[in-house]
């Protein structure tokens, strides 16, 4: 599964008792789908929601050896997520981000869900580095190199150095950060202890420094789970060459490189320059009534 469906994910990121999980099993009692989802109230409503920093969270199928044709891959999708919606209660509002392997939204638009397209780029495992290096738009070579030239990179512990970074990004674009210290500090502990993230930092020689990425990763992926930047020294290439180290330190491992795309067109800009792979993944929104459709179309 992706790292964010694992229980010591959505117990740091939803807190312990926040969260459920949808379970499709077949008749011999093996699980063949299932539906976390964070559990939460706004304004006194029950909600379920995208808990904080958490890209993906929705239907993660496990196949079985029997369904290689595509009419009885389709069969079983239709099947073990009309079995996961069946647990999902009917709260005024409902939303889901699946991961990139998640394609089909029609047992979803059957139940009511309104389906949206969002998009990520990535590199698949057993990418080549130097034909990433080629791919790239030739300004991103040239950041990259430059900031080869004034920065080093340092693995590092220091969360709140990331932090501040990262809010920095946010004031940037005249937002705030979504998520407390307290939460991001809990959260860098967790991974911590299972060595799942690994924080970057650009910084010049005499130690200021220009900018941080933080990436956590499962079995076969890496994320750029966030990045940050300080707000007078964004001329600098320090984020592009920080996701440059990112990438090839998932690829020298064996892992894919996700990232964790953005629908904010500066920040897909930036991603897209490298030249990975555009993916689609889905959102699925139910809401119970006029009101609340009327807020999500305020939302967008």
């Amino acid at each position: 599964m992706p790292l964010f469906f694992y229980d010591w994910w959505l117990d740091a990121v939803c807190g312990e008792g926040n969260w459920a999980v949808a379970i499709a099993r077949d008749r011999g009692g093996e699980i063949t789908g299932v539906l976390p989802h964070y559990r939460t109230r706004r304004w006194g409503v029950p909600m379920i929601l995208l808990p904080p920093l958490t890209p993906y969270l929705g239907v993660w199928l496990r196949y079985p050896a029997n369904v290689q044709k595509r009419e009885r891959r389709y069969a079983f999708e239709q099947k073990t997520m009309g079995v996961l919606l069946q647990q999902i209660p009917h709260w005024p509002f409902v939303v889901h981000h699946h991961p990139p392997s998640v394609q089909n939204g029609l047992p979803f638009y059957w139940a009511g869900f309104h389906n949206r397209s969002f998009y990520t780029y990535s590199f698949p495992t057993g990418s080549e580095p130097t034909q990433i290096w080629r791919g790239m738009k030739s300004s991103v070579r040239n950041k990259i190199e430059k900031a080869t030239r004034q920065l080093r990179l340092r693995e590092s512990d220091e969360a709140a150095i990331f932090y501040q970074l990262n809010r920095q990004s946010f004031s940037r674009q005249g937002l705030t950060i979504p998520y407390s210290w307290a939460f991001f500090q809990n959260l860098d502990r967790v991974l911590a202890q299972r060595g799942r993230r690994t924080i970057l930092l650009a910084e010049a020689e005499g130690g200021q420094v220009h900018a941080g990425i933080y990436l956590v990763e499962d079995q076969h992926t890496r994320y750029n789970l966030a990045l940050g930047g300080d707000t007078d020294l964004r001329k600098s290439g320090a984020i592009q060459l920080l996701l440059w180290r990112g990438i090839r330190g998932a690829l020298e491992r064996g892992l894919a490189f996700d990232f964790e795309g953005s629908m904010i067109p500066a920040v897909e800009g930036v991603f897209r320059d490298f030249g990975a792979e555009r993916k689609g993944y889905l959102r699925t929104e139910r809401t119970k009534n006029r009101f609340w459709r009327l807020l999500r179309a305020w939302r967008k």
